[in-house]
């Protein structure tokens, strides 16, 4: 009896498809024979141009940010720790421990605005911005909005904080906090659809915010489990509504990766591969409270609590709620990754 060249072997390939395999890989014209076959060849692909925005356009909250206020501040201060240079002027270098919005735009060739930005960026992203108020910032934007548009979306930490705080004082039930938050989340994930437009409109990098339960103010509230909890619910939503089939949008989990900063944290020895020292305190020695989020603006390498040792980067976290530039960078750097690889 003839064999069947349909017939599976004990690995499930029949002699037809091992055949078709050893045809694509020997010439060009078997992925012909590969595509009749409902088969594929790995690499095969058509090389995608890369992509080159020539605008960058910023929306979310101070996670974001670059800002031209704060007591004496110059220009480019942020809701981090900032760096002084030079101890003798005490000018702060907007450039260094960058925002990840800095990163995204300065592999493009964007500067930020107030840090050497030009006509081609625009920051609309606003201390405290809760998801209705980047609603408010995305209605407001009267500029281009097309495939060559970079926009990046970033929210969630104030509504999670809002929902917690009603949680608290009582007006909010358990239940209800969860609801608050993945309202907002799915509202910002449809936000995230508009501004895409199926194409039709700018290429979005958005991230999900980062785990509140891990950061010093869920410690000193003895609330981690909750604010965690919280912080899923809003971020679970938000993927839940982004249309996220990588053509049009992009993803950066930094939830993830503070999780992974975090774990990766051995207090035994005080060293991981990321670098930090501390992953439960605040660094900012003038955020006295963990209730005092602003005061982080005039946060220095120079003014850092005496375990940080003027160093920007070995504390995971600012002050109580904001992540520190080593975390910046890390979520700067994923969205550039995400950027260059998806096919915008």
């Amino acid at each position: 009896m003839k064999p069947n060249p349909t017939a599976p072997n004990r690995n499930g390939l029949t002699r037809l498809t091992r055949w078709a395999e050893r045809l694509a890989r020997r010439s060009a014209a078997g992925l012909t024979v590969l595509a009749a076959l409902g088969l594929s060849a790995c690499g095969s692909g058509s090389r995608v141009e890369s992509f080159a925005p020539d605008r960058i356009v910023v929306f979310g909250d101070e996670l974001s940010l670059l800002t031209t206020s704060g007591g004496t501040a110059t220009a480019g201060r942020k809701y981090t720790i900032n760096t002084v240079p030079d101890t003798t002027t005490g000018t702060i270098d907007c450039s260094q421990g960058p925002m990840w919005t800095q990163v995204l735009g300065t592999n493009f060739g964007f500067g930020m605005p107030d840090c050497g930005g030009t006509g081609n960026s625009v920051m609309l992203a606003a201390n405290g911005a809760t998801v209705d108020q980047i609603v408010t910032q995305v209605s407001g934007y009267t500029g281009t909005m097309d495939s060559k548009t970079l926009v990046t979306v970033m929210g969630g930490l104030h509504d999670v904080l809002n929902a917690y705080a009603a949680y608290k004082a009582g007006s909010k039930t358990y239940d209800e906090t969860f609801t608050q938050v993945g309202d907002a989340g799915r509202t910002l994930g449809n936000l995230v659809n508009s501004i895409a437009k199926g194409g039709a409109g700018g290429r979005v990098i958005y991230v999900t915010m980062p785990d509140l339960g891990l950061s010093p103010y869920a410690t000193v509230e003895g609330q981690a489990a909750l604010l965690t909890g919280l912080t899923d619910k809003f971020n679970e939503q938000l993927r839940l509504a982004v249309t996220n089939d990588g053509r049009f949008v992009g993803l950066v989990t930094s939830d993830s990766l503070l999780r992974t900063m975090v774990s990766a944290y051995n207090a035994s020895t005080t060293s991981n591969t990321y670098g930090l020292t501390n992953v439960a305190d605040w660094a900012c020695a003038a955020s006295a409270t963990k209730d005092d989020w602003t005061s982080v603006l005039s946060c220095t390498n120079l003014t850092l609590a005496s375990g940080a040792a003027a160093s920007t980067t070995t504390y995971l976290w600012a002050d109580a709620i904001h992540p520190g530039p080593n975390w910046q960078t890390r979520v700067g750097s994923a969205a550039v990754t995400r950027a260059t690889n998806n096919p915008f």
